[in-house]
C-alpha cells in the first residue's frame, strides 16, 4: 500500500462524528453517519462519470445518493441533512470548502452551519486534498477507500448491504444514460437485456432518465419543487405500466408530481394525442374537491427539455383508451 493511501485511510477512519446510544443506531456503531455517507455519494459520483473534475457541487443528484444510503442505515424519522458534514467535514483535514466570491471572509467566520440555505449562500462546493482526489479517480484505490469507510463505520451485517447500494446507484446511472442515448437516436425501445438487469437498478434508472428528461417539472400542474438539499417533487410514470408493456422508453414516461401521478395512474387524468391534458367527470363526483386539478382541463403538458423526450402518441391513446374514466 502505498504511503498516500495509507495516510487516507488514517484520516478517513479518524473523522469527528458524534455519538450516542440514544441518537444512533447499532447499524452505525452508535456514531453519526453522516460523514462516511457523504464519502460514499461522493465516491459513487466519481465512479459515474458525474464528476471528472476535483469539485464537488451540492446538486441533486449527490442528494439522491446520500438518501439511498442513509434510508438503509437510519430509522425512517430520522432525517438526512446532507448540509451538516458537507460543512464539517472541513475540520477533517483533507476537505475544503469553495466559498462564493466574496464570501472567504464569512466562511471563515461560521462555526456551526445554520442549514442549507446558509450553506448554499456561502458556498458553492467543495473538493478533495489534491492528493487524495488523485486516489480517488483510480478505480482500484477509490474501491479501497470505499471499502475502508464501510467496515470502519457500519456494523459487519451492512458490508454487503452498502456495497449491494453503490452497485445498485452506479448501474442505475447508467441504465438512465442508455435509456435517454436510445431514445435520441430514436432508436426502438428493446429490452432484450431487461432479464439481466435487476428491479432496483431498472426502476431508479428509469426515474432518473425521466426526472433528468423533464428537468423535475410535473407534465400536467407543471409543479417543479427542489428543495436547497435536492428533494424533489417529481416522480417517474410509466404511460403504458412495465406490469404490461416491459417498456423503459423514456417516450413510455411522464414527470408528474405524487398527486398527479395518482391521478394519472387511476385514470383521473389522461393526455390526449395534441398533448393536451383531459380530465375525468369522476374528478367532480360528489364530495370530491379536486383543488387545481379541475383547472388543467385542456391545457397543453410541459413538454420535456428536448422534444425528443416527447411521450409517445401510441402509448398515450393507449392510456386514454384502457386507463382513462372518460
Amino acid at each position: 500500500m502505498n504511503s498516500q493511501l495509507e495516510h487516507y485511510i488514517k484520516s478517513v477512519n479518524r473523522m469527528r462524528t458524534d455519538a450516542g446510544k440514544s441518537k444512533y443506531p447499532s447499524s452505525t456503531q452508535y456514531r453519526a453517519p453522516h460523514k462516511p455517507i457523504l464519502l460514499l455519494s461522493a465516491l459513487d459520483l466519481f465512479e459515474q462519470g458525474e464528476l471528472t473534475t476535483n469539485f464537488v457541487p451540492l446538486s441533486p443528484e449527490l442528494a439522491d445518493l446520500f438518501a439511498s444510503y442513509w434510508e438503509l442505515v437510519m430509522p425512517i424519522d430520522k432525517s438526512a441533512r446532507l448540509f451538516l458534514p458537507f460543512f464539517h467535514m472541513k475540520n477533517d483535514g483533507f476537505w475544503h470548502l469553495v466559498p462564493h466570491s466574496g464570501k472567504e471572509d464569512v466562511l471563515a467566520s461560521i462555526r456551526q452551519i445554520g442549514g442549507i440555505a446558509q450553506l448554499r449562500d456561502t458556498v458553492i462546493g467543495g473538493r478533495f486534498d489534491p492528493d487524495l482526489y488523485e486516489l480517488i479517480c483510480v478505480d482500484e484505490t477509490r474501491s479501497i477507500l470505499r471499502s475502508t469507510l464501510i467496515e470502519q463505520y457500519f456494523d459487519k451485517s451492512l458490508l454487503d448491504v452498502l456495497l449491494n447500494q453503490t452497485n445498485t446507484n452506479i448501474f442505475a446511472h447508467r441504465y438512465s444514460l442508455k435509456l435517454l442515448e436510445q431514445a435520441r437516436s430514436r432508436m426502438i425501445y428493446t429490452n432484450n437485456i431487461i432479464n439481466e438487469i435487476e428491479q432496483p437498478v431498472r426502476d431508479q434508472g428509469f426515474r432518473k432518465a425521466i426526472v433528468k428528461a423533464y428537468d423535475h417539472r410535473c407534465v400536467l400542474c407543471g409543479v417543479r419543487l427542489v428543495t436547497y438539499e435536492g428533494k424533489t417533487a417529481a416522480t417517474a410514470a410509466h404511460i403504458i405500466p412495465w406490469s404490461v408493456s416491459y417498456n423503459d422508453d423514456p417516450r413510455n414516461g411522464l414527470c408528474l408530481c405524487r398527486l398527479c401521478h395518482w391521478a394519472f395512474d387511476v385514470g383521473l387524468t389522461t393526455i390526449n394525442t395534441r398533448f393536451r391534458i383531459r380530465l375525468s367527470e369522476q374528478l367532480s363526483a360528489d364530495g370530491n374537491m379536486s383543488g387545481y386539478l379541475s383547472t388543467l382541463s385542456d391545457r397543453p403538458i410541459f413538454e420535456p427539455t428536448e422534444e425528443i423526450y416527447n411521450p409517445d402518441v401510441e402509448a398515450l391513446k393507449w392510456h386514454t383508451e384502457k386507463v382513462f374514466l372518460g
